[in-house]
């Protein structure tokens, strides 16, 4: 019987070693599980502020890509405004030698201005030879009428060119159209 009690022992002394070591192992395995749990639940967190970083950049260059004409319309169209404005003590002596019928005296005139002694047209150059506001050829015309048996004049703005676009006029500017030949 003794034989038989000492193989008892050893197999419940095995049993035991057996189940101590399955213990473990479940728990290394459960631990290994909540680790790459932690792990893929940081990972999908880190994915997620990415994901909204890009979004964010993605919205950032899409309203870029709107704005950037507008604002560069708006630009160069207030540069326009300026160059129009420049020409005010010039379209004031024209005004008064209509007026008071006087032949029109030229003042000395900037570079990128002109004046047609006939018509009085000012004519003003915003290309890349005149003031170069816009890219290629551009020209400002300003021309006189009379207004009320010679009491007023007003002018007339019009724009021609290969750089000159409808949206960097002012509101009293238009675009000449070419004529086809």
């Amino acid at each position: 019987m003794k034989d038989n009690n000492g193989f008892e022992n050893f197999y419940n002394l095995e049993k035991r070693l057996f189940e101590q070591q399955e213990k473990e192992r479940q728990a290394d395995l459960r631990e290994r599980k909540k680790s790459f749990q932690s792990n893929a639940m940081s990972f999908t967190r880190r994915s997620i502020i990415s994901k909204e970083k890009l979004t964010m950049i993605v919205i950032f260059i899409i309203l870029m890509i709107l704005i950037l004409p507008i604002a560069q319309a708006y630009i160069i169209e207030s540069k326009i405004s300026n160059v129009i404005q420049e020409s005010d003590e010039i379209r004031k002596d024209i005004a008064d030698s209509i007026i008071f019928n006087d032949k029109y005296r030229p003042i000395k005139l900037p570079k990128f201005i002109s004046v047609n002694k006939n018509s009085r047209q000012i004519r003003i150059d915003i290309g890349q030879k005149g003031k170069k506001i816009v890219n290629g050829t551009g020209y400002i015309y300003l021309d006189p009428v009379v207004i009320k048996d010679k009491d007023t004049i007003k002018w007339q703005c019009r724009a021609s060119g290969t750089g000159i676009k409808e949206n960097y006029l002012p509101g009293n500017c238009k675009i000449l159209k070419k004529s086809k030949r």
